[in-house]
């Protein structure tokens, strides 16, 4: 029974091009948005006044939201320390995949709370130091993520030439 339900989930990750779909969608949609206001929003901020008061509520709500309860940070890090265990201590290729695409997506969530902090303390003041901060974030999620993307690939590339050519 198991090995049937085993033969029909294929844990060879890197190999698997659904796993590279899922990694470009997921990055695709981090970048997309800045702290939850979608990028057009705030290049349109800095020459319209409603865009501008538009971005201002998304933030307000962003700040709100943002905030982690003790419970979700204790879950999150409890998970993120199993799958690195299990896929880098262990060596089981799928908790490696899915710890290569949450321990930067929970870094990127660390730099939101970082920068929605920052914002909330400039907020009330005028428009343009906003926008250049949110777009700076915005910059560095895209290279974060640009490097990540690279790192995962690297690590998946030299995971699937071990095991197929080098037998280990």
């Amino acid at each position: 029974m198991f090995t049937t339900i085993f033969a029909l989930i294929d844990t060879r990750s890197f190999s698997n091009i659904w796993y590279w779909i899922a990694v470009a969608g997921i990055w695709s949609l981090v970048s997309r948005r800045v702290l939850g206001v979608p990028l057009e929003l705030v290049v349109r901020a800095r020459h319209e006044a409603l865009a501008a008061q538009q971005m201002r509520v998304l933030l307000e709500e962003v700040a709100v939201r943002l905030r982690p309860g003790l419970g979700q940070v204790l879950l999150a890090s409890c998970g993120l320390t199993v799958l690195v265990v299990l896929g880098f201590g262990h060596g089981l290729q799928l908790a490696q995949a899915i710890a290569l695409l949450l321990v930067p997506l929970a870094a990127v969530r660390l730099m939101n709370l970082r920068a929605a902090r920052r914002v909330a303390a400039i907020l009330p003041g005028e428009t343009e130091p906003v926008v250049r901060m949110l777009l700076a974030h915005h910059t560095l999620v895209q290279f974060f993520g640009f490097a990540m993307i690279g790192a995962t690939a690297l690590y998946g590339m030299l995971r699937v030439l071990r095991a197929h050519y080098l037998g280990s």
